[in-house]
Parts: structure tokens; sequence; C-alpha cells
């Protein structure tokens, strides 16, 4: 029977992380929304992106896989990258202690993979990734053989998955109504078909990383020093005669975590350096460069090597409750801060927080007890996963804040000195007390939710639902907030004002808000976030 090793799985997840990759872009367009917001494709990518650079290769499998699942638990962003990094910290699981696995055991570990993803999600929904792991594995338990190689496993694995993910939108009515499949199980695919594509292998481990969100490096292990170097080069025809894999190999020789992919003759490069400019005037030898990105690991990072938090408020000093919250938007986090969060991470529907910064800003801080509010649907569950890491997690208290307008309308209701319980009772009141409606412009046509949209349309997304689309925005948000349940009883707008709106822009729209609900406050608050022209919080009994 066929054994399997560390290096050989490790080759394999490798061609996996290429595979997702190239189709990141692919994977983000299958949003049900046709607004700039899809990103699971990045954030699987990501996740293990971040497993493959923090997990150093061996042949003892059970060792790489904890490695991979660690290195990707932490990295997790969005809901789709948890449950990415959950199926592989059940595979871990079922393949600790095993320097090999056969084809048995290793079919046994994918099933333990997608039970610890189904656990890690509190109501799990069928017709999503988690469905195309769990049928793609057990569909095919009854024909594994002793005889059978790893190979046709997995390429039995991913037929199954495909056959699964071609009827997730007979599974889910918002799949149907958008015309997609589920992007999450799209991912999944993809990520498992680099595992059968032989002709990638050659390239295994040599795979150009795209730019974290902030433009910075995020792979330096704890401790490192010196640069991180990305460079795009053109070879010049006597550069492609020396053989571009010299070049590879002087960086191996002289980096760490070397990674090259030719692309169309245009060859990507990534390599930890003490000495950059050597190693760039050595790529100068083989042609002409398009790029280069430069980066000192250690200004990225704490004395101790763990990640930054952005917009991190200076450590304080012991508190009974400590407050952490995710938001985009310069003037968005500086209200958060005002109403007391000790943390706000800079983040949001295109930059989802990760498991490790979650962790980064527990350990900031010293108090009690610490309330979370990820204020984004597709936060949550990265929270909770940081929750459970955490040393803390007794202490620590997620509120299902599902945008900015409830986070801030939850911290306007904070008491000082109030017992953890009390406090959690007040802020869940505030959150639950207000109704958010997002005003962004249609990056397609859509037909989703029964409302018909043109590319550049104003839409209104009010509870997951498009509900109002327009060429006119002031339009769009006023028929929003019309459609409101009970509106007679509401008592106050807050309109946070994105980057695309102009103060004259926000005051007529103003003046239509006090013309056409003359019972309704507003206020105004310059939220600075890029992807919603607004993000209105109505609220009142």
């Amino acid at each position: 029977m066929e054994l399997m090793n560390g290096t050989e799985f490790a080759s394999l997840v490798r061609t996996g992380w290429l595979n997702i990759r190239t189709n990141e872009t692919v994977i983000n367009e299958l949003n049900v929304f046709p607004v700039p917001d899809g990103d699971t494709g990045s954030n699987m990518r990501i996740t293990v992106e971040n497993g493959v650079m923090t997990a150093d290769s061996t042949d003892d499998l059970g060792v790489y896989a904890s490695r991979l699942a660690r290195g990707m638990l932490l990295g997790a962003r969005g809901n789709s990258g948890v449950i990415f990094s959950q199926i592989f910290k059940g595979i871990a699981q079922a393949l600790k202690g095993k320097k090999t696995a056969d084809v048995r055991e290793m079919a046994d570990a994918l099933v333990r993979g997608y039970e610890a993803a189904y656990h890690a999600v509190v109501v799990p929904t069928e017709g999503t990734m988690l469905t195309v792991a769990r049928e793609g594995i057990e569909n095919i338990l009854g024909e594994i053989t002793d005889d059978m190689t790893m190979d046709e496993l997995f390429r039995r694995y991913l037929n199954e998955m495909k056959r699964t993910l071609i009827r997730t939108p007979d599974m889910l009515d918002v799949l149907k109504e958008a015309g997609v499949v589920d992007s999450g199980g799209m991912g999944l695919v993809s990520f498992f078909e680099g595992f059968v594509r032989k002709e990638q292998k050659s390239e295994s481990g040599r795979i150009h990383l795209a730019e974290h969100p902030d433009g910075h490096c995020i792979f330096a292990r704890e401790g490192e020093t010196g640069y991180c170097v990305e460079y795009v080069l053109k070879p010049d025809s006597e550069g492609m005669g020396r053989d571009i894999l010299s070049l590879t190999n002087y960086m191996e020789n002289n980096g760490r975590h070397v990674i090259v992919r030719n692309e169309d003759g245009v060859y990507r490069a990534h390599v930890h350096v003490d000495d950059p400019i050597k190693l760039l005037r050595t790529a100068m030898d083989y042609g002409e460069f398009i790029s280069i990105m430069l980066d000192n690991m250690q200004i990225n990072y704490t004395e101790d090597g763990r990640f930054l938090v952005r917009h991190q408020a200076p450590k304080r000093v012991h508190k009974p409750i400590a407050y952490v919250a995710v938001a985009q938007g310069d003037g968005i986090i500086r209200a958060l801060e005002e109403l007391g969060c000790d943390v706000v991470i800079d983040g949001g529907q295109m930059m989802n927080t990760s498991v490790e910064e979650f962790l980064q800003a527990f350990s900031d801080l010293s108090a009690d007890d610490i309330i979370v509010m990820p204020n984004n649907s597709n936060i949550r569950l990265a929270a909770m996963q940081a929750k459970d890491m955490s040393d803390m997690h007794d202490h620590i208290h997620v509120l299902n804040t599902k945008s900015v307008a409830e986070g801030y309308f939850a911290m306007s209701m904070s008491v000082a000195k109030a017992d953890i319980r009390t406090q959690i009772e007040n802020l869940e009141t505030g959150m639950n007390n207000v109704q958010t409606l997002l005003i962004t412009r249609a990056m397609r046509d859509s037909g989703s939710f029964g409302v018909t949209c043109r590319q550049g349309d104003y839409i209104c997304i009010h509870d997951g639902t498009i509900t109002e689309a327009d060429t006119d925005r002031t339009q769009t948000v006023l028929r929003g907030i019309g459609r409101i349940d009970d509106l007679e009883e509401k008592e106050a707008v807050v309109l946070f004002r994105g980057q695309q709106v102009s103060e004259e822009e926000c005051e007529e729209l103003i003046d239509c808000l006090y013309d056409a609900y003359p019972f309704l406050e507003v206020g105004v608050l310059d939220g600075g976030q890029d992807i919603y022209d607004f993000v209105i919080g109505v609220t009142g009994s």
C-alpha cells in the first residue's frame, strides 16, 4: 500500500496553493452581490499562504500537518478562510503521531477535516464549501481499496467535490438567483485541483506572493531579521541563455523562503535576504526589472516578532473591561475610539481581519474581560477562533455586530463601572436597536433578490438583501430608508459618509431626508470608508 510522508504532502499543498492563487480573481467574482466586496478567493489564498510560509518542511507527515494547520489557523481571514483552516485542523488531528499515512488513513483524515469544519460553525449551511468537502470524501469511502494510489484517491475526491459544487445553486436560493456556484466550494475545488495537476509540481514551492493589503510582507518568522524582496524581472536574451534556474538557485543559497514563478516569460520572485542590494545586482545580470518591492521586516513587527495592529491605542493600565472593534475608515475608527474602544483593528469588507490580528489585540490589553465587536458577519468567525485559541477564552465575549453602525450604537450604550454581564446587555441593546443600510454602486448587471440593477447604478443593501437600485444616489437612500418596517417609530438616522461623497452632496441628502422624514433626527459622521458611499444606521424603539 502506498505511503505518503510530510515532504510529499507539502509538495501537494504548495501546488494547491499555486492553483488557488491562479484562480483567486475568478473565485472572488463568484459573489452574489454585484458590489466590489468579493474576497473569498483572497481570504482562502492568504489563509493557506500563511500556512505554507510558516510550516517548515519535514518528512514527518504528522509534524508537517500540525505546522501547516497552525499557520492556517493564525492566518485565517473571513468565514471561508476560517472554515478552510478548520478542515486542515481536522486533517492534522487525524495524522497526529503518523510519520506516514496510507490511502485509508488519508481518507480518514479528509473525513476528520470536514467534521472539524462543521463543528466550528454554529449553524452549518448546506450548499457551501462544507457540503463540498463532506460529499467529496463520503461519496468515495466505499470505493477505497488497499491498492489505490494517493493520486487516484485525490482524483476521485476532486471529481466528487466538483459534482457537489455544480449542485450548490440547487441547495441555496441565493446562489441560484445570482447564477453562481458557491465561491468557498470553488476555492476548495481549486485548491485540491492543484493536488492532481502534475505539470505544476516542478514549480513546487516557487510561487509569487501577492502583497499584503498594507503593502508589506506578512510572512516573517518570529525574531527574523533582514529584508523581504519581491521583484518582477523580464529576462533578456542573454539572461535566458544563462538559465533562470541558476538565479533561483542563487537565491536559495543566499536567502530564505524563495518563491519564483514564470508568467509568460516574465519572472516574479520573492525572497528574504540580509543583503538585498547584492541580490538585486545579481538579478540584474539576467534581465530588466519591471518592479521591485523592498521591506525591512524588523520595522513591520514588534520586538518579539508579532504582527503590528494598525490604529492600535497605546497599551493601557489594567481595567475591568476592554473593547476591541474592527472598522475601516479613519473617521469611523476615531469615532469608535472616542466612544471607548481600546483597540480598533483596521479592517472590514475587503480586508477581513485575521485570527492572528485578533490574538495580537488581546495580548496588547490588560483586562479582566474583553468585549469584541467584529462589525462584519464575515469576520465574526475569525474572532471566535481567536477567542478559542486565547488563554483568556473564558473572558473574551464576541458580540454579533454585523456592521460598524451596530458597533457604534453598541458602544454608545456602554456604562462606566458596569459589571461584565450588565455591560454586554447594554451593548446588545444598542446593537439590536439599529438597522443598517449600505449604499454602494453595482459593479455588474444583476437581477438578484428581485431587484434589477445595471453596472454603475446605486444600490441599497439591507439585512443582506438588495432592496433598491437607481441611477440617483439620493433616491436610493430615500427609498431604502422608506422600506424599513415601523419607520414612524424610529427616532434617528446616522450617516457615515464615505470617501466618494462630498460635503455638499451630503448636505443635499440631509435636506431631502428632513423633507421626506421630518420625524427623524439626522446625524452625520465623516466615516472615510472606501467601499460604501454611505453606511446608514436607523435607530429607535
